[in-house]
């Protein structure tokens, strides 16, 4: 009975979890070195996380993850040489999204552990896709309309220059991430 229902609940809250932070990502390539900057954050509190966890097959994934978006970062940060594009931000997106899936927890006591990690580690992206998602169907324009109307592009409006709203945004990011890391070392909350 519990094998069944698992299926039945876990398998498509995996699924809109693989879809919802793909597309997170592709979102998230709206200014220079957002992305890719953001995806080596979260690639990064994936490493500890799997340090502080033991987890060895997560940081393998977790550091080749981390290089990629290194690498390419130098290029692409402001201003960009090279762009991303769609391929790279949701390549990024589903390697982020599967890593979460290999570091979470199974063990039925710790179902809000298991939920939590992953949405700090990618708060960012997560945040920035719920806030477009809201915006634009209250102002019934398609989702997949392009727009200004991104975390990052609200910052710009508040009065930051492109870069600095990008580093503002890696500063939540890596906040987010430990706090996750140490949500799960410090076992708070176990259900």
């Amino acid at each position: 009975q519990i094998m069944r229902l698992g299926w039945k609940v876990f398998l498509p809250l995996t699924i809109f979890w693989m879809i919802g932070v793909i597309n997170a990502f592709n979102l998230l390539d709206n200014m220079d070195g957002l992305c890719a900057g953001i995806a080596s954050i979260s690639a990064l509190m994936l490493c500890i996380h799997s340090i502080v966890s033991d987890n060895s097959q997560l940081l393998l994934i977790s550091l080749l993850i981390l290089g990629s978006a290194l690498g390419f970062l130098r290029y692409n940060f402001h201003p960009a040489k090279i762009f991303m594009g769609d391929c790279g931000s949701m390549f990024l997106g589903y390697a982020l999204a599967a890593g979460t899936l290999i570091g979470s927890r199974t063990e039925k006591s710790s179902l809000v552990i298991t939920m939590a990690i992953p949405a700090m580690v990618l708060a960012v992206p997560i945040f920035d896709t719920i806030l477009v998602t809201l915006t634009r169907g209250l102002n019934n324009r398609p989702i997949s309309q392009g727009g200004k109307d991104h975390t990052s592009h609200r910052l710009v409006s508040l009065g930051l220059s492109e870069k600095n709203a990008v580093l503002l945004l890696y500063a939540v990011s890596a906040v987010c991430g430990l706090g996750g890391v140490l949500y799960d070392k410090l076992n708070f909350f176990h259900m």
